[in-house]
């Protein structure tokens, strides 16, 4: 797994992690491409709500982190490529991206990205920038061990 975390620009916060995987992009797109399955993958989102889907693009209602505060999420699909989460309401605002890149034998890299701006009190935003972190490479570990067990 290679990761780049926490660099500021501004006010916004950009953590990147990556997995490669050992299992083909079909595979892969199957199971990031289920969004309602979210929170199965990533800790501290407890559950989703969606309001509307319109083609390749859902409006969600979530509930996120410790204190199970409410948020909007605009989820953008890109079939067999990326997966693009706009958090516009809520503790985080800014972009959650997941894309998928083919690789050599069958296997696929995974590439988690975030850019985001915490609307949290100062002294629990580094708590809330490690749960991110933790969060994310737990979420790689789930989907490549889901998408490995075919």
């Amino acid at each position: 797994m290679s990761r780049e975390v926490d660099r500021s620009e501004g006010k916004a916060t950009t953590i990147s992690m990556s997995r490669e995987v050992r299992a083909g992009l079909d595979r892969l797109w199957e199971i990031v491409s289920d969004v309602d399955n979210d929170p199965k993958f990533y800790d501290g989102l407890h559950s989703v709500k969606n309001l509307s889907k319109s083609g390749n693009v859902i409006e969600r209602d979530v509930v996120v982190g410790y204190l199970k505060h409410e948020g909007r999420q605009t989820v953008t699909l890109n079939p067999k490529k990326s997966v693009e989460v706009k958090m516009t309401k809520g503790p985080l605002i800014g972009t959650r991206l997941t894309t998928l890149s083919p690789l050599t034998g069958s296997n696929t890299r995974v590439d988690i990205s975030w850019r985001m701006e915490f609307r949290v009190p100062v002294f629990v935003k580094g708590m809330v920038r490690r749960e991110v972190e933790t969060g994310t490479e737990n979420a790689l570990e789930r989907i490549a061990r889901e998408a490995e067990s075919e």
